[in-house]
């Protein structure tokens, strides 16, 4: 019943949420979790980020304490029986499971990653030319009600709403399990140090870097719960404004193709879908270092998941955690994916729209009698030109988003590579794994 009344005061709490207002949460999530600075927009607006302690204080603790958990991974990687730690023979032994070390690699790799994605992010933060924030600060002043319709609106609502729950409970039922990790760590260590099995050095060294691996690993399950889910909203976010430009074609496809007021609605459609298309390449050029990075994190997680598989022999709860860790990065991406792929589907859609009516438009003006309609075809002659220009423009100007420079992210893409990354585990399985 708690449960039930806790939901409804969270729903009540965002009855009334305006755009601006999840804009601005967006920001604190990635500013708390992905740029570990304090700051706010017009701080950055007007170049007045300030170089002091209060400032980089996030950032100065949690970069130690990733590279902290980074050393940890790696000593026990490649010292695992050495005199400071307790042993990963120890750790197996308590977990059940065998070759931890494909663990730890996985672990140093996305540590690794990430702290360099956040080092180029922060570089460009402060020369003050990140495309994610310019964009949130131009979104400052959004009018929805101007901007997006009213089924649009709480669509996104809704959307935003319901995926910030689930991002809630999921990050705090996955921090409750790891800090419970902690305590048994703890446990077991302390039982071995009663068995003479390791000393007070061992231990105590022991358990606070594991401490401060999990706490890391922490950080890290924010950055992904709640940063990646404001970037998935944008996603939703540009996805609905091209939707509305569609169906703003649409309409327009159904009426006559002399119409006068077909000129002044064109040039509408013209203006709104160039600055939705600014503002996409704008984020674009943020999220495809983002995206860059948490491809190769996946590529490199199903690729763990699968050497570690078949390198045990026998299953525990550690394994299947493990295991259902590396795969659900992997789907976490490919999902990702599948949202952003439908960005370049509406715009193909819209160019399509728009060549169909100029194949219409030339059909009838090759049926008409040229008298009858002299003026109206001086205007439908402009009226064509400016439309197939526009029309071969959309199709070549790869609006959506791109994996770094590497490729751009349609649904034939993003099947192809859903394809291949099967076929990648299949051969990888067959050909070194056994």
């Amino acid at each position: 019943m708690k449960c039930f009344k806790l939901q409804y005061k969270f729903f009540q709490s965002y009855r009334h949420i305006r755009m601006t207002q999840i804009f601005d949460q967006g920001f604190v999530y990635w500013k708390q979790y992905s740029y570990r600075l304090q700051f706010s927009l017009d701080d950055y607006r007007y170049k007045k980020i300030t170089y002091t302690y209060q400032t980089f204080k996030r950032s100065i603790w949690i970069c130690i304490n990733a590279w902290l958990a980074i050393f940890y991974l790696s000593i026990m990687t490649l010292y695992p029986d050495n005199p400071f730690m307790i042993s990963r023979i120890d750790l197996e032994r308590i977990m059940d499971t065998q070759h931890m070390d494909i663990f730890y690699i996985q672990g140093i790799i996305t540590f690794v990653m990430l702290e360099i994605l956040w080092a180029l992010s922060l570089n460009n933060l402060l020369h003050y030319r990140l495309s994610s924030i310019d964009f949130l600060a131009n979104k400052s002043n959004f009018n929805e009600k101007k901007q997006l319709r009213p089924k649009s609106r709480q669509y996104l609502f809704h959307m935003y709403i319901i995926s910030k729950l689930m991002a809630t409970i999921l990050y705090s039922i996955v921090t409750i399990e790891l800090l419970i990790v902690i305590i048994m760590y703890a446990y077991h260590g302390y039982n071995l140090y009663q068995s003479f099995r390791i000393d007070i050095i061992q231990l105590t060294v022991g358990v606070s870097m594991f401490i401060i691996w999990i706490m890391h690993a922490i950080q890290m399950m924010g950055q992904l719960f709640m940063s990646l889910n404001f970037l998935l909203f944008l996603i939703e976010f540009f996805k609905v404004c091209i939707g509305q430009l569609y169906e703003m074609l649409r309409r327009f496809d159904q009426k006559c193709p002399f119409e006068k007021i077909m000129e002044n609605d064109w040039n509408r459609f013209q203006y709104e879908y160039s600055c939705l298309y600014s503002d996409t390449a704008q984020m674009n050029r943020a999220a495809r270092l983002i995206l860059l990075y948490l491809e190769a994190i996946s590529k490199s997680s199903i690729i763990s998941a699968c050497i570690f598989y078949s390198k045990q022999s026998g299953w525990s709860i550690f394994t299947t955690f493990v295991i259902m860790a590396f795969l659900s990065v992997f789907c976490l991406i490919n999902g990702l994916y599948s949202r952003i792929a439908d960005l370049s589907s509406y715009n193909q859609k819209c160019a399509r729209l728009i060549l169909q009516r100029i194949a219409r438009t030339q059909w009838s003006l090759m049926n008409v009698d040229e008298k009858d309609v002299q003026l109206p075809k001086r205007y439908s002659d402009r009226y064509l030109i400016k439309l197939s220009l526009f029309a071969q423009t959309m199709t070549n100007n790869r609006y959506g988003f791109t994996c770094g420079q590497v490729f751009y992210i349609t649904k034939f893409r993003y099947i192809q590579i859903f394809i291949m990354n099967f076929i990648l585990i299949l051969k990888f399985y067959k050909k070194i794994c056994r």
